[in-house]
């Protein structure tokens, strides 16, 4: 490799390390990653190379394969982006849970599933390295006017479930939202004891079951942040 070769794989490596420790943003790391390829073997080249495709591997849409509950393997979709951070949702639904454990009155700030997502799942399913990219993000707990009671204060949480409102957005169709399964929203049904729900065939059943219900499922949601 004559010294002008040297030279231009050291221009066009300074080129992708400024990229990739710049704006974490898909264009600037598919354009790092071109470049890494193109130099090949040169410093440390390759360990970027890796970085790039791991961030690129979380896009919109995108499956990717984190942590493990029960000895089974998490399967999530990338369903939003903001900066390097990902909104993942879980594929299916990890356990039955109850919303809350007694049948009264209560909201997604005081139940028992908010406390066993963000004490027992999240200690049970990831290891320290993995809980320290998940991220703490507000969540709106937004009026609903079909009923005359709230639903509560914004929480801050690691570890949560959609909103109908979430869950309206990221998924438009009853197709999109079905899986088989009923599994909990975080909204408040015709009554304080009960919480809405997405039914096995995807609707949304509004006016909501009971709080202590055993046979519904928990599909996580957790916004992580993905690094270069």
């Amino acid at each position: 490799m004559s010294e002008m070769d040297n030279s231009r794989r050291e221009e066009l490596y300074t080129e992708a390390i400024s990229l990739c420790r710049g704006s974490a943003n898909e264009e600037n790391i598919l354009k790092a990653q071109q470049i890494l390829e193109e130099i090949g073997d040169y410093r440390d080249a390759a360990i970027y190379l890796e970085k790039c495709k791991k961030f690129l591997s979380h896009r919109v849409g995108c499956k990717v394969t984190f942590g493990n509950y029960e000895g089974k393997d998490l399967v999530w979709t990338v369903m939003d982006a903001d900066g390097d951070m990902r909104l993942l949702l879980l594929d299916g639904t990890v356990a039955n849970v109850p919303f809350n454990e007694e049948s009264v009155n209560t909201d997604w700030n005081s139940c028992t599933l908010r406390k066993w997502l963000n004490r027992t799942f999240i200690e049970k399913a990831f290891t320290l390295k993995e809980r320290m990219t998940i991220t703490i993000k507000l969540h709106k707990n937004d009026y609903d006017i079909r009923w005359k009671d709230g639903n509560g204060p914004d929480t801050k949480d690691k570890v949560y479930v959609f909103s109908t409102v979430e869950a309206r957005k990221y998924f438009p169709t009853d197709e999109a939202r079905a899986n088989g399964e009923w599994w909990w929203l975080r909204g408040h049904g015709d009554e304080l004891r009960s919480i809405q729900a997405v039914y096995i065939d995807g609707s949304i059943y509004g006016t909501g079951i009971i709080v202590n219900t055993t046979s519904c499922g928990v599909r996580p949601a957790m916004w992580v942040r993905v690094s270069i």
